[in-house]
């Protein structure tokens, strides 16, 4: 048949038969058209060097594939201190692709490896608690630990506050000397975690003094 040229706009932009391939070249083909037997509907695209090669054509789907049960090869993705990370699909076994559920996972670099990023989920009240001694200001759930991430504290007095993980000498953060009444909001981007679970946050003050205010973190 005669080889029938469409134009470079359309797909495919030749049509013809496969008897009219000679010397593996269909005459006046360029590289990167697309050709079409209409004698086997195989679908040809032309090479630099005017040789043909098998076309996929691209196609659109309506409906659902069925995965079945999805094996996540990355399931470390989800824990803090990993070399590298992935994206993570979770699917119910037997599952569709519209019943998948991907993860996104905001990921900070802590020098080393890469941690989770934290969302603040527990805000402990601080009422005119004194600190004149070593005093708990946190006490976690059972079983977990505490991250301090922040909080906004005042205090009766001139005084700088140490953090300590559950005992004086566990110190976690100490605030600068603050000013009478003046409000001191710090902010631990990631968190200081506790040690072990079941620990308290304690609060002690370089001198008598009364605090106020909120910490705020995660209990994990």
């Amino acid at each position: 048949m005669a080889i029938t040229y469409i134009g470079r706009l359309n797909i495919p932009n030749i049509v013809c038969l496969s008897s009219d391939v000679a010397d593996g070249k269909i005459a006046g083909a360029q590289p990167g058209m697309v050709i079409f037997y209409s004698d086997t509907a195989a679908w040809k695209i032309v090479k630099n060097d005017l040789s043909l090669a098998t076309y996929a054509i691209p196609a659109s789907f309506a409906g659902t594939i069925s995965l079945g049960a999805v094996t996540v090869g990355s399931a470390h993705a989800l824990t803090d201190g990993v070399g590298n990370y992935s994206l993570v699909v979770d699917s119910e076994a037997g599952g569709d692709v519209g019943s998948a559920h991907l993860a996104s996972l905001v990921m900070g670099f802590n020098g080393a490896s890469w941690d989770k990023q934290r969302t603040p989920t527990v805000f402990k009240d601080i009422s005119a608690v004194t600190i004149t001694g070593i005093t708990t200001v946190w006490t976690p759930a059972g079983g977990k630990k505490f991250r301090l991430m922040g909080g906004s504290l005042s205090s009766t007095t001139a005084i700088s506050i140490l953090f300590e993980d559950n005992a004086g000498g566990n110190t976690i953060i100490r605030t600068p000397k603050l000013l009478v009444d003046t409000p001191y909001t710090f902010s631990l981007g990631n968190g200081i975690l506790s040690g072990v679970a079941d620990r308290v946050l304690k609060a002690t003050g370089s001198g008598a003094g009364v605090i106020t205010g909120y910490l705020y973190g995660t209990e994990e």
